[in-house]
């Protein structure tokens, strides 16, 4: 599996009718491209898939199974991904902007929903990107296979 040395990430909260739900945003800026399967997706969204998350199915509604094995763990300000198919963390710690109430409902629901893709708006070096156009900017990644999913416990010490 290729590593990566640059990870876009960027940690955002969605509104939903029983509570906010913590998000996890994950964009490879190299975008090189590789076959998995019948689709084309990129190296990152491949190596996503090969670690454990799932492909995100086309035209229908976007669910988010659980990736298992994962966590997402805070720790000393720090924000790190791990899979058990991995020796080392899928993203190695990093500090990133949490949004207010990212981490109080990450520990309230005890999981982040982790979205690996190819082309998520996000910004090379800020943490940011297009929130307010988020799920639009998804389903385009989701209509052109390039989005891998999972639901992963949140961890903090």
């Amino acid at each position: 599996m290729p590593i990566t040395t640059t990870v876009n990430a960027q940690a955002a909260l969605l509104d939903h009718p029983e509570g906010a739900i913590p998000h996890l945003l994950l964009q490879d800026p190299q975008q090189q491209v590789t076959a998995s399967g019948s689709d084309t997706v990129t190296t990152f969204v491949a190596a996503a898939l090969g670690a454990g998350l799932h492909l995100a199915p086309r035209n229908s509604t976007l669910s988010v199974p659980a990736a298992e094995g994962w966590q997402v763990r805070l720790s000393k300000g720090l924000l790190s991904v791990h899979s058990p198919r991995l020796s080392a963390p899928f993203l190695h710690p990093l500090r990133l902007t949490l949004p207010p109430g990212w981490r109080r409902a990450a520990q309230k629901l005890g999981c982040v929903l982790i979205y690996a893709g190819d082309d998520l708006g996000l910004v090379s070096g800020t943490g940011a990107g297009k929130t307010g156009d988020l799920m639009e900017t998804v389903s385009a990644a989701v209509a052109r296979a390039g989005l891998a999913v999972g639901t992963a416990p949140f961890r903090e010490r």
